[in-house]
């Protein structure tokens, strides 16, 4: 069972921002913290952070730049957003397998598992 956001946003707060580190929270437990190179947002600028998905059989997500290929669905779910310079910061966020807290306990033995989440950090 994956589950896929269809895009989403937010509006930062009105001050300059800096990601050093990130994570989030599945149904069963916390994703492993990840640490990035320094990113910068400033206010009023436009960001693209990736794609996310996330797995919850295997309690797995990854991150992905999908922006070329989805840029036009974004910017049709968000008009708004038009006429804006999107910054794509994704690749200081890409992930190809993200093990939750609770990820190799769920996984146990089942093989088919194993290999869903082989090579998963």
């Amino acid at each position: 069972m994956q589950h896929r956001s269809r895009f989403a946003m937010s509006q930062s707060v009105k001050q300059r921002l800096c990601a050093t580190n990130w994570g989030f929270t599945m149904r069963a437990g916390e994703a492993t913290p990840r640490r990035i190179g320094a990113v910068t947002f400033k206010p009023g600028e436009t960001y693209y952070l990736g794609t996310f998905f996330a797995n919850n059989l295997t309690q797995t997500s990854r991150v992905r730049d999908g922006w070329q290929s989805e840029r036009r669905a974004y910017l049709a779910k968000y008009p708004e957003l038009a006429d804006e310079n999107i910054q794509n910061v994704a690749s200081s966020f890409l992930v190809k397998c993200w093990k939750m807290d609770v990820t190799d306990r769920l996984v146990g033995d089942v093989d088919i598992m194993k290999q869903a989440t082989q090579g998963c950090r």
